[in-house]
């Protein structure tokens, strides 16, 4: 089975951040949250967009990307007083899904009022089964509070965690399970009659035995079994 990736989506909400996630995107800058001073700058904007879909930590979380904050966390708001607050986010919506981001990862567009001030936060959500998002070309991920370009080790972590998500959902490890889990005495009995037919001396250990036969496989130096055959 093929799970196939979110079509990109774009949509507009107002105030449905809870109080929690408002104070925490409001806080610090941080893997999960960028602060923007202006929505003209696309480039940057559309950057840690790409940046926060790649998800390099694979927290699985939403990223925020806060529009009329400044750098040392002042708030200045998004808008001028007189600004068709619509407009303006259909204006940001339009430039943003026009840009260089391939795939366009699928992100909501919030107003969010604080303080007096009104501001846009774009909510980026991971892709269920990450593809590399790329903006202009280039791979961009979070460092802390930073956008930066990703390292060839980056990259090679990010095609990793794709093919794992690509199989089917019964032989993806699980990594909480161990060799205790399996119902043992039949694949025992298995075995047993094959190490009999075999040589002793070519026979592997039960965990190789079990592996070869896609049972399960070693991952981070334990054994993990194919879910499929734990117990219910």
């Amino acid at each position: 089975m093929t799970v196939a990736a979110r079509a990109p989506t774009w949509n507009i909400f107002y105030m449905t951040l809870t109080d929690l996630e408002l104070q925490t995107v409001l806080h610090a800058e941080s893997e999960r949250v960028e602060w923007k001073q202006s929505a003209k700058d696309t480039v940057k904007i559309g950057r840690a967009i790409c940046a926060l879909a790649n998800d390099l930590g694979a927290t699985h979380q939403p990223g925020y990307v806060v529009i009329g904050i400044k750098d040392d966390g002042q708030l200045i708001g998004a808008f001028q007083e007189d600004a068709n607050t619509d407009q303006e986010q259909q204006s940001l919506v339009s430039r943003l899904s026009s840009s260089q981001l391939v795939p366009t990862p699928s992100f909501n567009v919030e107003v969010v009022s604080a303080q007096g001030h009104r501001l846009l936060v774009i909510v980026v959500y991971p892709y269920l089964v990450p593809p590399v998002v790329t903006f202009d070309g280039d791979v961009l991920v979070r460092r802390g509070p930073s956008t930066i370009r990703a390292s060839h080790a980056d990259r090679q972590r990010l095609q990793e965690r794709r093919p794992l998500n690509t199989l089917s959902f019964d032989l993806r490890p699980f990594s909480a399970a161990a060799l205790d889990d399996l119902e043992l005495a039949p694949l025992t009995l298995r075995y047993e009659q094959e190490k009999n037919v075999e040589e002793e001396a070519v026979c592997p250990e039960l965990c190789a035995w079990l592996t070869q036969h896609e049972l399960g496989r070693m991952t981070a130096d334990h054994w993990s079994p194919n879910p499929s055959l734990s117990r219910s």
